[in-house]
């Protein structure tokens, strides 16, 4: 059946649907060996000889192929990705797996997987009420790299005028230098603590852990002193042996920092840092809980980059988007948390994805 959106055909045990006539075609060439398939390919078997046999679903991804779009610098290093959703005792893993070759990665390729060898210890800091939370890794190195990426290439025009005006608007409106001061401070561990779950309104925290405190320490003494000679009134609280900043800026709002044992925490308000103080000091934390180490046990591990969503903010933020209906939302109703985690090991990227059920 041929259509001028698709096409697809119809057989005794596969359906094949293609944006073209000639893809459905091709496909049933190799289903009849008449032409090579990708069950063929030697790259293909080894990688998918890397996840699970039993499974329940499967994806494989030619990495070097998406060189073609502009993503060459971003995944310089990975060649090919395989994944296979599994069922376990209590949840639904997807595990896949990317082999990393460092002598085809760009510098800051190399540096990213690097980072991703270690697990994230800002979990320890967020309150246990916490209902989401996400870790980067070297996000500093990343936005150089994508910029130096723009400014190489011609169309990107107006990205790299936008980027220009934004660090003018930072260094006139504020008095902050964007380079020297604000991107260090995101040059190893950042995270994002939301404690409210939401399309329109999400509420929650920015955890940092640069690599170098007293660095950082300055930077921030450097900002203080800039939003104060730009019309901003800063006061101070103290909180768990921490004195926290809190500085209301013009026509932008409040924001509230403190920084210890090499953490910087920042809020929208002094409340919601000294509750993530009170939580590290008192170690009633997320990172304690079972509701988020569960499902990384399952996954065998974390490290590097990593996403943790419980029930109650997936369901809070699909009502947002969906209208739900009851059975919809029982269904959600069983599902006790969502991790993402992608740890580095020797020549590999390990992915595992854990939905949890109650």
């Amino acid at each position: 059946m041929v259509g001028g959106a698709s096409s697809y055909v119809v057989l005794d045990d596969l359906v094949v649907i293609g944006q073209t006539a000639a893809a459905v075609r091709g496909a049933l060439d190799a289903d009849e060996n008449i032409a090579p398939s990708l069950a063929d390919s030697s790259v293909f078997r080894s990688a998918m000889e890397q996840v699970p046999s039993d499974h329940l679903a499967s994806a494989y991804l030619n990495v070097a192929s998406l060189a073609q779009l502009g993503a060459e610098n971003a995944l310089g290093g990975y060649s090919t990705a395989a994944l296979a959703l599994i069922a376990e005792s209590g949840a639904l893993h997807a595990v896949g797996q990317a082999p990393f070759d460092p002598g085809r990665a760009s510098a800051s390729g190399r540096a990213a997987f690097a980072l991703g060898s270690e697990p994230s210890g800002l979990a320890d800091w967020m309150p246990a009420g916490t209902h989401g939370e996400v870790v980067m890794f070297g996000v500093q190195q990343t936005l150089v790299a994508l910029e130096a990426q723009l400014r190489a290439d011609p169309t990107q025009t107006d990205a790299v005028q936008a980027i220009n005006q934004l660090r003018a608007l930072a260094a006139l409106g504020l008095g902050i230098n964007i380079d020297r001061d604000l991107l260090p401070l995101f040059d190893r561990e950042a995270a994002v603590a939301l404690d409210r779950v939401s399309t329109t309104t999400p509420h929650g925290s920015l955890l940092l852990r640069p690599s170098d405190p007293e660095a950082a320490q300055a930077a921030l003494d450097r900002m203080r002193v800039a939003l104060v000679q730009h019309g901003a009134q800063v006061t101070s609280r103290r909180e768990a042996g921490v004195d926290i900043t809190i500085a209301q800026v013009p026509q932008i709002g409040t924001v509230a920092y403190a920084i210890t044992e090499g953490v910087i925490v920042i809020g929208p308000d002094g409340d919601a840092v000294a509750a993530i103080l009170t939580a590290h000091t008192s170690g009633n934390t997320l990172g304690g809980s079972d509701a988020y180490r569960q499902p990384f046990q399952i996954a065998g591990g974390r490290g590097g980059n990593e996403l943790w969503v419980d029930a109650t903010g997936l369901i809070q933020l699909t009502s947002e988007i969906f209208d739900l209906g009851t059975e919809p939302r029982d269904i959600l109703n069983q599902i006790g948390a969502l991790i993402i985690t992608a740890p580095t090991h020797d020549d590999r990227l390990d992915i595992h994805a854990v939905l949890t059920v109650r």
